[in-house]
Parts: C-alpha cells; sequence; structure tokens
C-alpha cells in the first residue's frame, strides 16, 4: 500500500514538475519574443537616428545648392568674368522673376548677347553649364557677323 500511495505521490509530481516545465518553457519563448522585438525596435530606432541626422545634413546641402535671390545679383558679375575669360563681349539684361514654391525653386529670366570668335563663345557657354548657378538655356540663336559670330541666348536662373 505504500508504495501504491508512493508512486501515486511520484505520479503527481511528475506531473506538476511537467505542467509547470510546460509553464516555464512558454515563458521563456514569449521573453525570447519579447526581446527579438525590443532588439528590432532598437535597431530600427537607431537607424531612424542616423537617417535623421543624413537627411539634414542633406537637406543643408539641398538648400545651400541653390543661392538666394538676393545672391542672384553677383550672377551677371561672374558671367562678366567668365567673358573676360574667354575673350568674348557680353551684354545682360535679367527678365522677369517668379518666386518660388513650396516644392519649386524661384527663378529669374535672363537674356545674354555674346559676340567674339565661336571658340571663344563655346567656351563661354561651356564655362556657364560648369558655374556655381543652376541654369536652363531656354533658347539659342548663333549668327555670323564676318569673321565674329553672336549668340543670343535667353535663359533662367534658379534661385530659393
Amino acid at each position: 500500500m505504500i508504495y501504491l500511495i508512493l508512486a501515486l505521490v511520484l505520479v503527481g509530481v511528475t506531473w506538476w514538475l511537467g505542467f509547470d516545465i510546460s509553464r516555464r518553457v512558454s515563458s521563456i519563448q514569449q521573453n525570447k519574443k519579447d526581446l527579438t522585438f525590443r532588439s528590432s525596435a532598437s535597431e530600427a530606432l537607431l537607424f531612424l537616428k542616423s537617417a535623421g541626422e543624413q537627411a539634414a545634413v542633406d537637406r543643408l546641402f539641398l538648400e545651400n545648392l541653390l543661392p538666394t535671390q538676393d545672391k542672384l545679383i553677383d550672377f551677371p558679375k561672374d558671367l562678366d568674368g567668365l567673358a573676360r575669360i574667354n575673350r568674348v563681349d557680353m551684354d545682360f539684361n535679367f527678365g522677369e522673376e517668379a518666386p518660388g514654391g513650396e516644392a519649386t525653386p524661384g527663378h529669374i529670366a535672363f537674356n545674354i548677347i555674346v559676340k567674339g570668335e565661336l571658340n571663344n563663345i563655346l567656351n563661354f557657354l561651356r564655362a556657364m553649364e560648369g558655374s556655381r548657378y543652376l541654369m536652363e538655356f531656354n533658347a539659342y540663336n548663333l549668327t555670323v557677323e564676318g569673321k565674329n559670330y553672336q549668340a543670343m541666348i535667353n535663359g533662367k536662373v534658379f534661385s530659393q
């Protein structure tokens, strides 16, 4: 009889230990899932912080890419310097001004008449395209005047 009671107690303890182990395994698995989620969330947060810092740097770069409209007062002076370097005569006029919007830059139209040798005019145009200003050329007109050429250029220079 004692063996029977001892066997029943042993079966009961084994069943209780088995149930307790299952409960603990389930708890460990849930803790492991929570830890994995928290680890992923921490990695995502670190990525977002570094991406935010990079976005701030990129934004500053883009904001400084285009000059302010006040700085465009130097545009004709800079072009005049390019004209002198490339040995061409230049007449410059600003045209209409369009303010920028939330998603579009502002711009000021311009008209340029350049006179000189063809290679010098082409070098001047290349220098214009390589300058610090972002421009769009809308129309070219190239004519011959004896040995010299004349180029009339209509375009826009963009600003913030």
